[in-house]
């Protein structure tokens, strides 16, 4: 028998492994986010002229590279797009805050039969709703957004990182949350009456356009929509405002948020190819980066042999957010004393770090299908540094936590409000990162449990309010007005927070 000719003439086994030689690249292929195209690792444009040499190959090889290949993505910036993630995420805030309102102004047509339903499905927030919306009546709650101009939340999502969210206090996670929340508003709007508060703040129709319109917190929606709905905000002043004061600031979308977007563009049986995606959230992004996960779930329940891995870096994301607020306003950085620039804050981190785990383990129960998703917390170079923050740090501020919650345990669904307690899972998502029996890892060792006991036996015979200022004290870079000696020191081989904090600015944007 005489050996083939051509190529052509070869098994298809054999031309398979060709294939694979010739499109898998050993790093996988990037996404270009100024472009919109993948790349490789090096940004090189993507060699696939095999596939044009004739029409069976192109046809066997149609879906190899996308399948062959890891895809990563990781955060986007553009100074022309800056802006644009900006905007969003102060728009995306405002209607999170306006859906609280309407749901607050319409607290008289929650009825009984709306708790049943409302927990039949979200049986953890019955409770939750119900002291809310006595919260409402008894204290007579004034509207945010009733008076309240977008710029207002603006201004305080900048300052603070966040927004005047409601429910912090509540110890659930705020994914879940929002969940409950436009649930509970569609019940609300369905029940046929056009006027839902007495204040006349909120009519059925206002609350169903605004429904069907907001933005999920993993969108990059078009300009002309977010125009859309500025109109509605009247956002137009504070904007231009906010865009020429905050021009320098690199606002990025999430690695996330990114994927989704690229995902959405492409053709279905394109995307039931990919194989493996690997989210690396490398900078602070806007849009409450740590529920993106959640849009996700829709291309994993389509693609069954889909797996994503979402890494998530403390030193260059997480702690960096606990300095969002003085990077805003750059000012508050150029007085830092000398030692503060090797100084790890550990300011409001178990928050952080707390969110970032229970929101990971809110995508399992949100529907993400099993063995397709994981979660990484992503040491870095700094891994050693990373089981310092944990051990002296996060172990510590949990252990306070569940003495408190045994010294003062709280009715189902309340909480005490003085301590300003971290999120109820937060225990769950920290046992499950440190046996690994979950989506959660880490690449660096996260510690070992505090004993809860020995705090228990410190504060037993203390009151409320020693407590609680012991609680935040132990928080807060800063205690009686001295500087916090538990606070993390970076390595002297690594750079300094004026080295750092600098890759979040566009230094050419703001001398032109």
């Amino acid at each position: 028998m005489s050996p083939p000719r051509n190529f052509l003439g070869l098994p298809y086994e054999l031309r398979h492994q060709v294939y694979g030689h010739y499109f898998a690249l050993d790093d996988g292929y990037v996404l270009n986010f100024d472009s919109g195209k993948l790349a490789t690792a090096n940004n090189e444009p993507l060699d696939l002229s095999l596939m044009y040499t004739c029409r069976i190959i192109a046809t066997e090889t149609k879906y190899l590279p996308l399948g062959l290949n890891t895809i990563s993505f990781s955060t986007g910036y553009h100074k022309d797009w800056s802006p644009w993630a900006l905007r969003f995420h102060c728009l995306y805030h405002a209607q999170c805050l306006r859906q609280v309102d309407f749901l607050a102004s319409s607290a008289a047509k929650v009825t009984p039969d709306i708790y049943s339903r409302l927990g039949a499905k979200f049986p953890r927030f019955v409770t939750v709703m119900e002291n809310f919306m006595r919260k409402i009546d008894a204290d007579n709650v004034e509207l945010f957004l009733a008076d309240a101009e977008v710029g207002d939340i603006a201004r305080y999502v900048l300052h603070y990182g966040t927004t005047p969210e409601r429910w912090h206090s509540q110890g659930e996670c705020l994914s879940k949350m929002r969940q409950a929340i436009e649930y509970t508003l569609k019940l609300v709007a369905q029940d046929g009456s056009e006027e839902l508060g007495d204040q006349g703040f909120a009519t059925q129709t206002d609350c169903i356009n605004l429904l069907d319109r907001c933005f999920e917190p993993w969108a990059i929606p078009s300009w002309s929509d977010l125009e859309a709905r500025s109109y509605e905000f009247q956002d137009e002043c504070w904007w231009q405002q906010f865009k020429s004061h905050h021009n320098d600031f690199k606002f990025r979308f999430s690695a996330t948020a990114v994927a989704i977007r690229f995902l959405r563009q492409l053709p279905v049986s394109h995307r039931l190819s990919i194989r493996k995606i690997i989210l690396d959230e490398d900078h602070i992004t806007l849009g409450c980066p740590e529920r993106h996960a959640q849009g996700l779930i829709p291309f994993c329940k389509e693609n069954p042999r889909l797996r994503i891995e979402r890494r998530v870096s403390l030193l260059n994301n997480i702690l960096h957010s606990v300095f969002f607020p003085q990077m805003m306003f750059k000012n508050e950085l150029d007085g830092w004393a000398p030692e503060d620039n090797r100084t790890i804050q550990t300011s409001y981190l178990s928050q952080l770090v707390g969110s970032w785990l229970v929101e990971a383990l809110a995508v399992m129960d949100a529907g993400m299908p099993a063995d397709a998703f994981t979660f990484v917390l992503d040491g870095g170079p700094a891994k050693e540094v990373c089981s310092g923050i944990f051990q002296q740090t996060i172990h510590r501020d949990l252990a306070w936590q569940t003495a408190i919650s045994q010294r003062f345990p709280a009715p189902p669904g309340r909480r005490h409000e003085e301590f300003n307690l971290f999120w109820d899972d937060l225990p769950k998502a920290m046992t499950h990162l440190i046996n690994q029996t979950s989506i959660l890892r880490c690449n660096f060792d996260p510690g070992e449990f505090w004993d809860a006991e020995l705090v228990m036996d410190k504060i037993r015979n203390w009151r409320v309010a020693k407590i609680s200022r012991e609680f935040i004290c132990r928080r807060t870079r800063y205690r009686d007005g001295s500087r916090d000696t538990r606070s993390h020191q970076m390595p002297p081989a690594f750079p300094s927070w004026a080295e750092l904090l600098p890759e979040n600015y566009d230094w050419e944007t703001e001398g032109a």
